[in-house]
């Protein structure tokens, strides 16, 4: 695949935030191998690298080859690339990218109705690396085109543009994003990303992802103003040498100091979504994931309406509880 350089004076649209340190001169180019440590997500162009590495890691997450990091008793893989910028598929015809707009927060019903109570998201652990360390925080997620209308993680959405996300992260010093691993299932695989504060927990540089760079699960583009940011509908599987792409979903995991993620919760919509075929098969990520015989009964197969019906007996007009929900 020969190089492409982009143009980067791509319009945007015109509510979309500055952000700072972009660049009309990047040249982007396919399989484009980025040095590790230089890897920068929404960094000023003129700020110099911190060169430190964090030895303890280079092991476990090393390039040179997919890593595989560990397989479920259900069939699901969890691996690193050998590049961070080598996930877009070779095959012309999944060779694209749509735009980032918004990211989503799906939950079941009762846990909507907490995070109702607490005025913020309820964190959770995501356990990684050969040391199974727990991370705390929550899930942000992208929204294809081709994805059905049912929505498996749950009734309820909180959403948020990508570029208040974006805008909010730099107005509190966080300018970059870090590569946790892909996990593929079948003919899908989701690429998880971390947002964080505590950046020296983290490996400060370790899995820094420059998404200016061509091939990665996500892309930004520079324009005159602004970064585009998108993301990859198709991306290679696991070792499949570019041949086999996998319908991409992206995640990010948020794990934030609690004043930050009040913060974020306040610039949040919420929606009601489509869940009533959660007990037929796997539709239900919460219930009836992993193998057939854990499978349980999702006790909240509503549709939207079904949804908002109930939404309406327990909380008032001004969006405040009227009872307490069991």
């Amino acid at each position: 695949m020969q190089d492409k350089t982009y143009n980067a004076d791509v319009p945007l649209s015109s509510d979309e935030v500055q952000v700072s340190g972009s660049s009309s001169q990047d040249s982007l180019s396919p399989r484009k191998k980025m040095p590790r440590l230089e890897s920068n997500l929404l960094k000023d162009a003129n700020e110099e690298s911190d060169e430190a590495e964090d030895t303890d890691a280079q092991s476990d997450w090393a390039y040179g080859g997919d890593t595989f990091l560990e397989r479920s008793d259900y069939g699901l893989i969890r691996w690193y690339p050998e590049d961070p910028h080598s996930f877009l598929s070779d095959d012309s015809s999944h060779c694209d990218y749509q735009l980032m707009t918004h990211l989503y927060h799906t939950i079941h019903l009762d846990e909507f109705f907490k995070t109702q109570i607490n005025q913020h998201f309820i964190m959770k652990d995501l356990v990684r690396g050969p040391n199974r360390e727990k991370i705390k925080g929550f899930y942000l997620r992208t929204r294809s085109e081709e994805q059905p209308p049912h929505n498996k993680y749950g009734n309820c959405s909180y959403y948020i543009k990508f570029m208040s996300l974006v805008e909010l992260c730099l107005e509190n010093n966080i300018r970059q994003f870090y590569l946790l691993d892909a996990c593929q299932s079948n003919n899908k695989c989701a690429t998880r990303y971390l947002i964080t504060d505590n950046t020296e927990r983290f490996f400060k540089h370790q899995w820094a992802f420059d998404c200016r760079g061509y091939g990665g699960s996500w892309h930004a583009i520079p324009g005159p103003l602004w970064y585009e940011h998108k993301y990859a509908r198709y991306i290679r599987g696991f070792r499949s040498n570019q041949d086999w792409p996998v319908l991409h979903e992206l995640e990010f995991f948020v794990s934030i100091a609690d004043a930050l993620r009040d913060a974020l919760f306040s610039r949040c919509k919420a929606k009601c979504e489509e869940h009533a075929e959660s007990n037929n098969e796997d539709n239900c990520y919460r219930y009836r994931n992993g193998s057939a015989e854990d499978w349980l009964i999702c006790p909240y197969p509503y549709s939207k309406q079904e949804t908002l019906n109930e939404l309406k007996r327990f909380v008032r007009t001004d969006g405040t509880l009227c009872r307490s929900f069991s």
